[in-house]
């Protein structure tokens, strides 16, 4: 993606525009408490810098151009950057298997996984994250570092899908990317990137070598509870986050970026070839504007870049308080700065082409799932039919013609049921297609067969599952007990997580598949009464 020159964009905030920023950064509520760094850079120059709100509570300390922030997740556009520099110097080929320079790695996994499928995050391989969870304990509670990340991948035996087939977020591929950039590099991560940085003036922006190093001027991160909770700083890995910067330093990237300060940042911005998802960096449109861009959030830190290249815009806000609304105050921000840019978004259709025949209410009722997201229920009650959705309130489905009915809580909402499937449209988003789920048994001696334990050996996870009462279970993991419902046959859906359990040719369940989150189809055996997982 071209950035347009930024000279021709430079130009400083208009009135109008000045005080509409400044609306929306006052409406945070930073007095006396953690509070936000705010940036914008336009045509190459910095128009808008401030600070509001306290760094460390305990002392008073005020956020200041000095005051550095954890840049969560936004650290993943440094490290493919580096990855980026290896290749453009032939140190790296981006379409060779990570094995070829990292031998030891993933030794349980035999798919090829190329340095490009980590970048892309279509790897396939399960975040740490939720694997440590998975395993009984928070990120966040322990000195985790690169190694522990590593040694833990060690242990899986399979991926979330086939490499290249599929896109799903995982901090794990940016660690693997960490160690990677150390290895070709002949150098600790921390070092290079010190160096890296130090190229492009951001001598303020480090990686910490070790737990306890001291970051000079660093943010306490807080949430708010009764009264603030300092956020835990234990966990100290590289590559996937934990970046310490200043608003300063990340300004000067922006502006260098819009100068098209070099090809390696060039090329950094580019958009794949296959997804959304580049260098660390994701790609779409606002209306029909390209955008880049991403959020980051570690403990009670967030952060989030924008760039808008045609109109060479960049907004960056870091915060240290959990309860202020980073992500959609930069949003905001950055709208008021191309507004009159931005077209009309892409229309979709506001309904089928066709209407059918109107099904008997009892012909639709049931579970549904829209292909890797999330099960809507549709229900009857007093021959009404009624939107069911986890954490959600019913709504109402007012029939309109034939198989098509609205929302009543969003008429322009249309959902047509279809016996089988449903279809929902909405002009402003693409048609959402939903398939029926298996129907649940009601045979009890079935129901009841799934109780039992299961357990993962590549985490040491143990899962328990009891039945209540009809397709009411409880189950219990590493880290306490929980309420399930039978969605579909052989499947169960438990606090935001899919168990499917599997059978064997005498009907007999043997494991389980646990989906959540960054995992996906991860394997329990059963374990016998001796103890013994059976297989």
């Amino acid at each position: 993606m071209l950035w347009c020159s930024a000279a021709a964009h430079a130009q400083p905030l208009s009135e109008a525009e000045a005080i509409a920023i400044a609306a929306v950064v006052d409406e945070a509520e930073t007095q006396n408490a953690p509070g936000i760094a705010v940036g914008i850079v336009r045509g190459g120059d910095v128009v808008f810098e401030q600070y509001r709100g306290l760094a460390d509570l305990s002392h008073n300390v005020a956020i200041g151009p000095e005051t550095r922030f954890n840049l969560a997740s936004l650290a993943k556009q440094f490290t493919a950057a580096m990855v980026l520099d290896l290749s453009q110097a032939g140190l790296i080929d981006l379409d060779a298997d990570i094995r070829t320079y990292l031998p030891d790695v993933l030794p349980e996994i035999d798919q090829p996984i190329t340095v490009r499928h980590l970048i892309e995050h279509r790897s396939g391989l399960r975040d740490v994250y939720d694997l440590w969870s998975l395993s009984g304990f928070n990120w966040y509670e322990r000195a985790l570092t690169n190694e522990d990340a590593i040694r833990l991948l060690a242990q899986q035996r399979d991926l979330n899908f086939a490499p290249g087939s599929a896109h799903l977020y995982s901090n794990s591929n940016y660690i693997v990317l960490a160690e990677l950039v150390a290895a070709i590099a002949q150098e600790p991560f921390a070092d290079h990137a010190a160096s890296f940085f130090d190229r492009y003036g951001m001598s303020a922006t480090r990686w910490r070598p070790s737990y306890g190093t001291v970051v000079p001027h660093q943010a306490e991160a807080y949430y708010r509870f009764d009264d603030w909770f300092r956020s835990p700083d234990l966990a100290n890995l590289h590559g996937d986050g934990f970046l310490w910067t200043t608003l300063a330093d990340q300004l000067q990237y922006e502006a260098l970026v819009q100068d098209g300060s070099g090809t390696l940042l060039m090329a950094a911005q580019a958009r794949p070839d296959v997804g959304d998802y580049g260098y660390g960096l994701e790609h779409d449109v606002h209306g029909d504007v390209p955008r880049i861009s991403h959020v980051g959030s570690t403990g009670a830190y967030n952060a989030v870049v924008i760039r808008y290249p045609e109109q060479a815009v960049s907004v960056v806000v870091m915060g240290n308080n959990a309860t202020l609304g980073v992500v959609p105050m930069a949003y905001r921000i950055a709208d008021l700065l191309v507004a009159e840019d931005v077209g009309r978004a892409p229309a979709y259709p506001s309904g089928p082409e066709s209407i059918g025949p109107r099904l008997a209410n009892g012909d639709v009722v049931g579970r549904y799932e829209q292909e890797g997201g999330s099960i809507i229920a549709i229900t009857e009650r007093d021959g009404r039919l009624f939107r069911e959705l986890a954490g959600r309130d019913p709504v109402e489905l007012l029939h309109e013609d034939g198989n098509l009915f609205a929302y009543a809580s969003n008429t322009d909402l249309k959902i047509q049921l279809e016996g089988e499937r449903f279809r929902i449209f909405l002009p402003s988003k693409p048609v959402a297609t939903f398939v029926r789920l298996a129907p649940v048994p009601d045979d009890d001696a079935r129901l009841a067969s799934i109780e039992g334990a299961y357990a993962n050996d590549e985490t040491g996870a143990v899962l328990r599952i009891e039945r209540t009462s009809g397709t009411d279970y409880r189950v219990t993991d590493m880290r306490g007990v929980g309420d399930a419902q039978m969605i579909a046959d052989d499947d169960i859906f438990w606090n935001g997580t899919r168990l499917r359990f599997q059978r064997d040719d005498d009907g007999e369940v043997t494991r389980l598949l646990y989906t959540s989150g960054r995992l996906a189809n991860v394997e329990f055996l059963r374990i016998t009464d001796a103890g013994l997982a059976s297989d």
